[in-house]
């Protein structure tokens, strides 16, 4: 094999199997992980599930007593039982006791039917009774993810993790690019920057304003990605066209980094933001005193927020309060008279109040306004039986088993005289919950400035998209360049020279010298022929060390370096997101999760042995480019090893 086909082909192939060796540990590693994001429980001071019983049937009714009284007390989800039941079936998996984990995890699901590591842990307690069980282990682990879509506290996580990956995965793939473009081209620069200087002036104070151009952004003090903007930009005519084109698609995604922070921001402080996290606790969790009188004094300062006063009188409801519940339904419905969910819990109080028509009017209200939810059929239904209308009764509960029969089953399953199970409440979308972060003062606005501060040191983060946009600008005049008419690089020796140097009308990919090397290869000097052959082997040795330096440092960059120029930056992006995926993801991981996770999947080892597969082939790498100077041998004239359109991508 030539010299220039191992530098083709080696990179490329060691940056594969490295890419899909960490590929599929990274992978492993993010299908197992649980996305749980609950805050650190106060464990004394939440009621304990009477989980010392002997016998499984004894704590099967001791969890049903648990389950029953959580329905009377209105909750959809409680999720802080909910953990400890989790906790408690992981150990006795540990224990080798499955029937009781089975009955753990099942009554986790059942307190707690939205939280996603309650169908997680239930799947993997019957896969652990059974191994033949796969199903269930598949999917009881596709609805937790499921579950994590529609979770408040998950959902924030994995859209906050992906992000943040991504960004960082766009700034570890621009700085490989650009550090590769000013390898190739800034000697070409140089080149036609000397021709543009006076003729008499020195070598030394030539490459001094080399330097000089080449560090300008430092004068101002800005961040190093900045100056790598600066440096893409300058050497941008130089630059083949595949080349140019991801340089605009960088500069594209660089407008769009300002609105990516703010979005970031909002998912990762959703979840701590105090009305969200009220709101949600309300609709979707169990509340406390605290958050009712946050939403109270919240109602002061915006008393035109509908979803605030519905909240309100939600909790009351729940509470058995209806006078108090009837004022803020009302108050609601008077901001908002198109208020779905609040004519549904309106005619809930009417019901329970024993005002019938006055509910079957709010019921019908509510279903003219969403007449494809199922709630308020459903409770229309109970009015009506209520008033021995079982003709208009049975019409609207076919109706509402139409629209949606795991409710209407789930309902009918857990009925009870308790008022709290008599009628199903409507709670706020979580969609409209998580609109709130949005619009929460503040808080978002300062992390995300503060982290663009960080990383776009210089310039403020109200101009970044204006900056954006004017490198992009730029670059589009660019484009519109010859580059032929700029200095170029020979393929054979890497020295930069140009058509006014070389005094010819045409430029190719060969210097005059090696042209003249290659034409008159047997009728030159032989001292001269030495001396540039000599030049060719140096030139080929730097590719090959810097080819293998490449993949040594990370997968995919070896691409770049050949002229693969597509497949390397997607390799390289793909590679880093995956990583800063897992890095961020185990950063975020809980403190109750830690206690709770199933000793089968060694999490704790996962980035070991990733670090040791990779160390490995590094070092096995690095051994390699130690006899770089070896593989350089031969004719480096051999047209075979001459394949220009392979060098130039």
């Amino acid at each position: 094999m030539t010299p220039h086909e191992t530098i083709l082909l080696f990179s490329p192939r060691l940056s594969t199997r490295i890419s899909c060796l960490a590929f599929c540990f990274i992978f492993w590693a993010i299908f197992f992980y649980e996305y749980d994001a609950h805050s650190h429980l106060p464990l004394d001071q939440i009621v304990r599930a009477e989980h010392n019983a002997t016998h499984p049937e004894q704590l099967k009714n001791s969890l049903e007593i648990a389950y029953q009284e959580a329905l009377e007390k209105g909750l959809k989800n409680y999720a802080a039982y909910s953990h400890i039941l989790i906790k408690k079936c992981y150990e006795a998996i540990n224990n080798k006791n499955y029937e009781t984990a089975i009955i753990f995890s099942t009554y986790a699901k059942k307190i707690s039917p939205d939280l996603p590591a309650a169908a997680k842990a239930h799947a993997y307690a019957q896969w652990s009774q059974n191994k033949l069980r796969i199903h269930y282990f598949i999917s009881g682990y596709w609805l937790g993810f499921v579950k994590q879509l529609t979770h408040l506290e998950s959902i924030s996580i994995i859209v906050a993790t992906f992000i943040f990956s991504l960004l960082g995965a766009f700034f570890i793939t621009f700085v490989f690019f650009c550090v590769l473009i000013v390898i190739k081209y800034a000697g070409n620069a140089h080149h036609d920057l000397s021709h543009q200087l006076p003729t008499l002036l020195p070598q030394t104070a030539r490459r001094g304003w080399s330097l000089v151009l080449f560090l300008l952004p430092l004068f101002f003090q800005v961040s190093i990605l900045w100056i790598f903007c600066y440096w893409a930009l300058l050497l941008f005519a130089y630059q083949h066209r595949r080349e140019q084109i991801i340089t605009v698609c960088f500069f594209i995604f660089l407008a769009f980094i300002p609105w990516l922070l703010h979005t970031g921001c909002v998912f990762l402080i959703s979840p701590q933001v105090k009305l969200v996290k009220a709101l949600w606790s309300t609709n979707y969790d169990k509340w406390d005193g605290r958050q009712t009188e946050y939403i109270k004094g919240y109602t002061d300062v915006h008393p035109e927020d509908a979803e605030a006063y519905f909240s309100l009188g939600l909790i009351h409801k729940k509470e058995m309060d209806y006078q108090h519940a009837e004022f803020y339904y009302l108050k609601a419905l008077a901001i908002n008279p198109e208020h779905y969910a609040a004519h549904v819990n309106l005619g809930n109080i009417y019901y329970l109040t024993k005002r019938l028509d006055q509910a079957i009017d709010e019921y019908s209200k509510a279903t003219s306004l969403q007449s494809a939810r199922c709630v308020a059929y459903l409770n229309l239904s109970r009015a009506y039986l209520q008033k021995f209308m079982f003709t208009e009764g049975e019409t609207a509960f076919m109706e509402a088993r139409k629209r949606d029969r795991s409710l209407v089953e789930h309902f009918l399953a857990t009925y009870g005289e308790h008022p709290n199970r008599q009628v199903i409440d409507e709670t706020l979308s979580k969609v409209v919950i998580l609109n709130k972060a949005f619009s929460a003062p503040y808080e978002h606005q300062i992390l995300a400035i503060q982290l663009w501060d960080i990383i776009f040191s210089g310039l403020p983060f109200a101009l970044g998209r204006t900056a954006a946009v004017i490198l992009i600008c730029c670059a589009i005049v660019l484009l519109k360049n010859n580059r032929f008419q700029n200095a170029r690089s020979c393929v054979s020796c890497g020295k930069a020279f140009c058509k006014k140097c070389q005094r010819i009308t045409t430029q190719g990919s060969f210097c005059r010298q090696c042209l003249n090397l290659i034409d008159n290869k047997d009728g030159l000097d032989p001292s001269l022929k030495e001396h540039k052959l000599q030049e060719v082997k140096n030139y080929l040795r730097r590719q090959i060390v810097l080819a293998r330096f490449f993949a040594l440092i990370f997968p995919g960059a070896a691409f770049l370096q050949k002229g693969y120029f597509f497949s390397g930056v997607l390799l390289i992006f793909g590679f880093a997101l995956f990583f800063l995926n897992t890095v961020i993801s185990g950063l975020g991981k809980e403190t109750l999760w830690e206690s709770m996770k199933p000793s089968l999947f060694k999490f704790d080892y996962i980035p070991f042995a990733l670090l040791a597969v990779l160390g490995g082939m590094l070092i096995h790498q690095g051994l390699k480019i130690k006899n770089a100077h070896a593989s350089a041998s031969g004719d480096p004239y051999t047209m075979k090893s001459l394949r220009t359109k392979d060098i130039e991508g």
